[in-house]
């Protein structure tokens, strides 16, 4: 939309440039900065004003602010460096800078060339050069739209249109009010052709966060959003780890939330980002995250940070869905304790319920007997020891009853990530009386509220090698070896607490399958 940017760029260059003429001083040549072609910029005035190749200009910024107490607008221009004319026209200039700049020139500056810098006649004696100009911009309206365009730097249509409708409102005598507002009501009929944006989009203006902070100690972090907007959402997350924890901000002001980060999660470097709450309802995340190092202060020892960590899931999958004489059943849950990422990682304790009907392909398939019945009730202790942030060893012993007994168990996995991101585990698990399965199981966290899970398992259960009495004795009874593939999908309803659903699909040979479902609820805190 080219429209606005000429309309924006017009007024921006006329308001200074007004302020530029009625501020200088009498022997003074004044003029604007009002593009760049290459590495010259171009000024509005020449060889007319009395400028010629050579002379040395002034480059001025103009600056305004709002005062915190008395809400006066106060605007003043500051000098930045100079300028020498490579090129004088008679209606524009071509300047380089003279030396360093203590900022870059940009469209809006003012140029001034004192009378007293340009070369004297032979016949006069060179006059003193007077001191800078204290130069006071005299029209606050100018000075403050063009603050207001400066701010709106790549902003969307909507946005420009909202604020310029709110300007014009509370400058109703200004005489850029009237342009303004045919202005703003010409982005919203642009906004309204089928190719554009709603106007709820974009309610995040800008995101106020620093990029270093103490650790120990809470931080406040603020974001602006778009007038009308109905709220915001804070996710911060370890620098490099993939799960966000939400924080709600608090409204401080008309078009501004605010989030206080606890002392508890100032631990280590964080990324944050926000998701702003558009008057429609609906939420839409600013586009990148923000990244803040915590440095620890000599005087703050930082205790380890425990999270206790509870669930429950339950799963069913079947092997053969012609005669459902191959199927099991499990339910596990736990509790535990989370501590640090290296060293003791983490201890849980949880149980079991294990049911299932099965046998070997053979007896099932071709001689077409009745699967036998399996069950095992158990108990659990497991460890994880941190090798480092991203290495770590997962060891579980088990206990369970069935009908001939005790039977032992155990599992051992090698993480690869850490528990609270994406990570992947390997390794596998001997339950007796039940059977052996091999695991391949990666935890994909990429989203701050959808975790997933994939997982692929090479198991005989639940019919493994077993003891069975028969007629003519006790034999071995082995069962025949599958696969399993599972998904699961969770969504985190708040930060704590995650629900998940999983499907799966198992077989032993190509008519010897079936499907599988299950759910599962995690809390952390």
């Amino acid at each position: 939309m080219a429209r606005w940017a000429t309309f924006a760029t017009a007024i921006a260059i006329a308001i200074a440039s007004g302020a530029a003429r009625a501020d200088g001083p009498p022997d003074a040549v004044t003029g604007l900065v009002v593009g760049g072609d290459g590495g010259d910029l171009i000024l509005d005035v020449g060889a007319t004003k009395g400028l010629k190749d050579d002379d040395v200009v002034e480059i001025w910024r103009p600056m305004q602010v709002r005062h915190p107490v008395t809400h006066q607008l106060m605007s003043e221009r500051f000098l930045i460096g100079h300028l020498k004319l490579s090129q004088v026209r008679p209606s524009l200039s071509l300047a380089a800078t003279d030396g360093a700049l203590s900022r870059p020139a940009k469209v809006g500056d003012v140029v001034i060339l004192h009378a007293t810098t340009q070369a004297p006649p032979a016949q006069q004696p060179a006059q003193a050069q007077a001191p800078p100009p204290q130069v006071v911009i005299q029209d606050p309206d100018a000075t403050e739209l063009g603050a207001l365009f400066d701010s709106l730097h790549g902003a969307s249509p909507e946005m420009r249109a909202e604020r310029y409708e709110r300007f014009a409102k509370t400058h109703p005598k200004s005489r850029f009010a009237r342009p303004l507002l045919e202005e703003a009501r010409a982005l919203v009929a642009d906004e309204n052709a089928p190719a554009a944006a709603p106007a709820s989009h974009d309610p995040v203006v800008s995101f106020h966060a620093p990029d270093r902070a103490s650790a120990g100690r809470p931080l406040n972090v603020g974001v602006e959003v778009r007038h009308g907007s109905k709220g915001a959402v804070l996710y911060l997350a370890t620098k490099d780890k993939t799960t966000f924890t939400t924080l709600a901000m608090r409204r401080e002001g008309d078009d501004y939330f605010v989030a206080t980060i606890p002392a508890e999660d100032m631990r280590e470097d964080l990324r944050v980002f926000v998701e702003g709450i558009d008057d429609q309802g609906q939420a839409r995340p600013a586009d990148a995250s923000h990244a803040i190092e915590i440095v620890t202060p000599p005087d703050v020892v930082l205790a380890p940070k425990v999270l206790a960590q509870a669930g429950i899931w339950s799963d069913f999958a079947t092997y053969n869905t012609r005669a459902l004489n191959d199927w099991t059943f499990q339910t596990e849950g736990y509790f535990g304790a989370r501590f640090r990422d290296t060293g003791l990682r983490a201890v849980r304790s949880g149980f079991g319920v294990y049911r299932g009907v099965g046998g070997s392909l053979h007896d099932l398939d071709v001689l077409g007997l009745a699967g036998r019945d399996v069950g095992l009730t158990y108990g659990y202790l497991e460890a994880e020891v941190g090798f480092s942030r991203i290495v770590s060893l997962v060891g579980r012993a088990i206990v369970g009853l069935d009908q001939d007994g005790v039977e032992p168990g155990a599992q051992a996995f090698i993480r690869f990530g850490s528990d609270l991101g994406t990570n992947l585990l390997l390794g596998g698990e001997v339950l007796g009386g039940v059977g052996v399965r091999g695991i391949a199981q990666l935890e994909w966290n990429a989203g701050p509220r959808v975790p997933i899970m994939f997982r692929s398992e090479v198991t005989n259960q639940p019919a493994g090698s077993s003891h069975v009495e028969t007629a003519s004795g006790v034999s071995e009874s082995q069962g025949d070896v599958g696969v399993r593939l599972i998904g699961q999908v969770g969504y985190r309803v708040v930060p704590a607490l995650t629900l998940a659903l999983r499907a799966s699909y198992q077989g032993r040979t190509i008519n010897h399958a079936g499907p599988g479902g299950g759910a599962a609820v995690t809390y952390t805190w």
